[in-house]
């Protein structure tokens, strides 16, 4: 099913990354690893025994004085302020990257070709391709003795996939917000392998996947006393189950396996309205705890080869989000059509409080008014309390860690002040850094910026917050794949009061990607 290569020599890596091209190009079945994303990105191109970095960045990005950058504002209103110099921040990515990575592998090594239910159970394959396979699992650079296999999406392959799924084996599926990486929740065991696969920190608690509120209410721990905090959980379930909500609450510790809360006593539960993981949930008979299908802190997944591109390399199962049996495009499932994680809010019975902990596309309005249909409004008050974290620190809900959904190419987010005068005061030196970077825009604010960069793109020309959000993932992981890029530039948004959901959950996003720095100036 799968050819792995590698190469030595710089020369010889070099060459591969420009040959690569016309082989995907050829065969859509080519599929770049992750491992190799990154090389191609920020120059890791060479390999002996152990990882070795060439990595051009470090020098130009340690260069530009700490006074280019500021302290963000993005998260000011919502949580604690991120400061954080560059040289810092250059070196602390290079050492995730030296953390992340086992290996190196030259891009578009990675094989794959679509797998038939039937073909699910069979081990043939060429001597060659057995032999290199056991040769990387030899030398250790591999975690297992499979690899990732895209499978269809009819029902005679989700009843496999979701046989699977009850065994504590793993599953990626498409949702309407991004791919999730699925297991079995119940079990430890398939929980673990989650968090391996995705080389997750067991301090990021993953999110519950069932069918109905009913099902969401047996994983909370409600005391008889408690008939109110009852009474907003089943409000707030049966009024956005299905969809992009995660409500968290204190967990039943009988049923939830510890590791799945990090250890903090609470659980976050959601049911999704996407037909491929409803399927899987029925037919499985199980929960399903899934987290985005990335590998931590990349940029989350919206399509299968999104997936296969990150976990090229685990023992995982990935639904096709295309329906083969169906020939007209628009009746194909959609796919990850919000594009943004869901709305996290925590319900606080101490407090008597729903907390807002991630922006998505559930509002705190849309949360208030339904409280307010429920005659809970005087009991329960709504607030946005969406914070920053580090790695080691336990969190109660996914997506705090300050560097989230970052690209393998360095970012950054421009300044209002910058882009509001840009054109008039960007000087021929700060072009020259330009010329070298990808521009992700949002509603034509780096216009200016088009024809002088490296790559341009705009999440939504219009500004318009639900293509923005339905983009934002996808072009991300466009950026840091255009061929010499050394940074990515998107703008930093401005909000109020008055801002929707997912305008806040693009902001919350590229603030993320660009671990909070926002610079004045490209000096």
């Amino acid at each position: 099913m799968s050819i792995f290569s590698l190469r030595s020599t710089t020369k010889s890596a070099k060459a591969e990354t420009k040959t690569s091209r016309s082989s995907k190009a050829n065969n859509p079945s080519c599929i770049s690893s992750y491992y190799m994303i990154i090389a191609s990105t920020i120059g890791l191109f060479s390999f002996s025994n152990k990882l070795t970095f060439s990595f051009p960045l470090r020098t130009t990005i340690s260069a530009i004085p700490k006074r280019a950058f500021r302290k963000t504002t993005a998260f000011t209103k919502y949580g604690s302020p991120i400061a954080s110099g560059i040289s810092n921040y250059a070196q602390e990515r290079i050492d995730f990257f030296s953390q992340q990575i086992p290996t190196k592998i030259s891009r578009n090594q990675v094989m794959f070709s679509t797998m038939s239910p039937s073909e699910s159970n069979s081990t043939t394959t060429s001597e060659k391709n057995l032999s290199i396979k056991n040769e990387f699992a030899a030398n250790g650079n591999v975690h297992n003795n499979h690899c990732a296999k895209l499978v269809p999406s009819s029902d005679d392959s989700l009843r496999l996939c979701s046989n699977r799924l009850a065994e504590g084996s793993l599953v990626s599926f498409p949702t309407e917000t991004v791919y999730g990486l699925g297991c079995n929740a119940i079990s430890s065991t398939a929980v673990h392998k989650v968090f391996e696969a995705k080389r997750r920190p067991l301090t990021d608690p993953l999110i519950i996947h069932v069918l109905n509120s009913e099902s969401a209410l047996k994983l909370w721990n409600i005391p008889d006393s408690s008939s109110t905090v009852k009474e907003v959980l089943t409000s707030l379930s049966k009024n956005f189950f299905p969809g992009p909500l995660t409500i968290v609450a204190k967990c039943n510790k009988d049923i939830v396996p510890d590791v799945i809360t990090a250890g903090t006593g609470y659980v976050a539960v959601r049911s999704p309205s996407h037909p491929i993981a409803r399927k899987l949930i029925e037919w499985s008979g199980v929960p399903i705890a899934a987290p985005s299908a990335n590998r931590f802190g990349h940029v989350s997944p919206t399509k299968s080869i999104h997936v296969m591109q990150d976990l090229a390399l685990e023992d995982v199962w990935v639904v096709n989000e295309k329906n083969e049996n169906k020939s007209d495009e628009k009746d194909d499932y959609l796919c990850c059509n919000v594009g943004v994680e869901s709305t996290v809010a925590k319900v606080d019975e101490t407090l008597n409080l729903v907390s807002i902990l991630r922006q998505g596309a559930v509002s705190a309005r849309d949360i208030q008014i339904c409280l307010e249909k429920a005659g809970l409004d005087e009991k329960f008050k709504v607030d946005v309390r969406v914070k920053t974290t580090s790695e080691q620190v336990a969190n109660i809900a996914p997506g705090q860690t300050v560097r989230h959904y970052s690209p393998d190419v360095v970012s950054f987010m421009i300044s209002e002040k910058l882009w509001l005068n840009g054109e008039t005061k960007i000087n021929s030196e700060e072009l020259k850094i330009v010329e070298k970077s990808v521009i992700l825009d949002f509603g034509r604010k780096l216009n200016f910026l088009k024809d002088r960069s490296l790559a341009y793109r705009d999440l939504s020309s219009i500004g318009d917050s639900k293509e923005g959000a339905a983009n934002v993932f996808d072009y991300l992981r466009w950026a840091e794949l255009v061929d010499g890029a050394e940074r990515v530039f998107f703008p930093e948004l401005v909000v109020d009061e008055k801002t929707d959901a997912l305008t806040l959950a693009v902001k919350d996003r590229l603030t993320r990607a660009a671990s909070g720095i926002v610079i004045e100036n490209f000096q």
